[in-house]
């Protein structure tokens, strides 16, 4: 099982309004065809919108069933899956589907999702664990000055205090200083400036 977008950095952060895109993949690796495929997955409905679940495309025809308690079941029902010893390109299938976080989830929230397999009456597989946590993107941007005052020829030195800066931008009255994590700026007139960072990531 894997998601799409994975997210950003090992903490797989996404922001609360990305939807989640799962893929599931299965495959027939016993010695006979397997008649129905069912692939269960229980949905973090405490932090996903159940509302906005969407089944999007699956490699064979199948039905999906949703409950209210956050179970979704995509049934394969008279797949025949082939073998993988008999056929091994035929003997894998997959679905996909797509589902929001709630718009009030919390940042720094983790959302988890695993899926089970099951093929005919054989117990379940029991998919990896994704996960993604919510980004705050509320401190992203602090950042520290190495004296607030300062003569005319003095250096002022500042840094990004933040971890998750891909891009970092320094900005002086609204003109471009340069970028980079720390930065040095001189005054060259008598006043007050007003200095702005701006920090990308994905």
């Amino acid at each position: 099982k894997y998601a799409a977008d994975d997210g950003y950095t090992e903490e797989h952060f996404i922001l609360p309004d990305n939807s989640i895109e799962y893929r599931i993949r299965f495959q027939n690796t016993g010695n006979f065809a397997a008649e129905d495929i069912v692939v269960t997955d229980m949905l973090d409905i405490e932090h996903l919108d159940l509302e906005t679940f969407q089944p999007v495309f699956g490699s064979h025809s199948y039905m999906t069933c949703v409950q209210a308690d956050g179970q979704v079941d995509f049934v394969f029902e008279d797949i025949f899956l082939p073998d993988s010893a008999s056929n091994e390109p035929g003997s894998q299938g997959y679905v996909v589907y797509r589902i929001t976080p709630k718009q009030d989830i919390a940042p720094g929230e983790v959302i988890n999702n695993t899926a089970n397999i099951y093929f005919d009456s054989n117990p379940a597989i029991v998919t990896n664990t994704t996960w993604h946590t919510i980004m705050d993107c509320e401190p992203v941007a602090d950042f520290i000055m190495s004296n607030e005052q300062l003569c005319l020829g003095d250096v002022l030195t500042l840094e990004t205090t933040s971890e998750y800066a891909d891009e970092v931008t320094w900005f002086v009255e609204e003109e471009e200083l340069g970028t980079g994590n720390n930065i040095d700026f001189t005054a060259d007139e008598d006043g007050v400036y007003q200095i702005d960072v701006a920090v990308n990531n994905p």
